[in-house]
């Protein structure tokens, strides 16, 4: 997937998890989160065109996304909140692999290549598609708050 389609996506899908706890301050840091690890993922995760295992499996992803967690500092410091920025963080990093997975080069689980479907990253049709699923979710966020 494009960088774009994944930090849209995923700026969707943690706003949407953030907006269960009715703050638009935790909505805010989970927007900042989808930037920041998908940027991670996608800097330190490749080279020479391939996906690297360190960061391109399910491990690796909510490691990057733990790392996110002293953003709760941005809100009211309450174990709550720390524990939803934490989650928050886990899940924008699963959200890139999801993506991932519906491409050519997959991810890694086990060392190990596996992948839902065989697109390649820049399909079109295919980045369209999350990229829309990603502003609805984002929209329904938003309007929750």
């Amino acid at each position: 997937m494009l960088l774009k389609v994944h930090v849209v996506f995923t700026m969707g899908l943690c706003a949407l998890a953030a907006s269960l706890l009715g703050s638009g301050v935790i909505i805010g840091i989970a927007i900042i989160q989808s930037i920041i690890v998908n940027y991670i993922i996608d800097r330190l995760g490749h080279r020479g065109g391939v996906r690297l295992p360190n960061t391109h499996s399910p491990t690796g992803a909510s490691v990057i996304g733990l790392l996110t967690t002293p953003l709760a500092m941005l809100a009211k410091v309450t174990v709550i909140n720390v524990l939803a920025v934490a989650l928050i963080g886990v899940l924008a990093g699963l959200s890139h692999l999801l993506l991932d997975s519906m491409t050519e080069n997959g991810i890694y689980i086990k060392r190990r290549r596996w992948a839902i479907s065989h697109f390649r990253f820049n399909d079109r049709v295919l980045n369209q598609v999350f990229m829309i699923v990603g502003l609805v979710m984002l929209v329904i966020a938003l309007t929750r708050i």
